[in-house]
């Protein structure tokens, strides 16, 4: 299938040359019962012949406002979960923080919560010690200490496979010595 011109841009109307006859195919192409809507909307003939009016007016009606109180709350729940990495529970924290219009406070209330939500406790309360933690550090410790537990698990098996290969076979026998 081949496209006659580029698609249409919504957010930039001006470089598509909208006229009327377009826009009131665009509204057709919307379907009947987005005429009701728009004189629902109760526009001026002024305003309806602003393409950024209308639109802001069919966002206003057709997008369902977030309930803040609902996603503030699934923020402040969520816990790091068992097997779950740290780039898997900062990135799932930073996905919900998107919902929660905290404005100035994002970062400082995203590393609170990451840092009451960690798994691993001695290192919640290692970071609560630092009055000088950010964001960014309280990461940054969360993957070092991820990744140091993991290299203290594969130099342990490495330590357990050595041990069996010597611990119990290996006996020195000083019995051909005795006088």
């Amino acid at each position: 299938r081949e496209r006659v011109g580029p698609p249409f841009d919504f957010s930039k109307p001006q470089e598509c040359n909208l006229n009327a006859r377009s826009e009131e195919n665009h509204i057709y192409c919307m379907g009947d019962k987005v005429d009701d809507v728009l004189r629902g909307l109760s526009l001026t003939d002024a305003q309806r012949s602003s393409y950024e009016t209308v639109r802001d007016g069919f966002q206003s009606f057709f997008v369902v406002k977030k309930n803040v109180i609902y996603e503030r709350a699934k923020f402040n729940l969520r816990k790091q979960r068992e097997n779950e990495t740290v780039d898997s529970f900062v990135t799932a924290r930073y996905a919900l923080a998107e919902h929660c219009n905290y404005g100035l406070l994002h970062a400082e209330l995203l590393r609170n919560r990451l840092i009451v939500g960690l798994l691993d406790k001695r290192l919640s309360e290692r970071m609560q010690l630092d009055a000088d933690l950010t964001l960014e550090k309280a990461i940054r410790m969360a993957r070092q200490s991820e990744e140091v537990k993991k290299q203290q698990q594969k130099l342990s098996l490495l330590d357990s496979a050595s041990a069996g290969k010597f611990g119990r076979n290996f006996e020195c026998k000083i019995s051909f010595l005795t006088i």
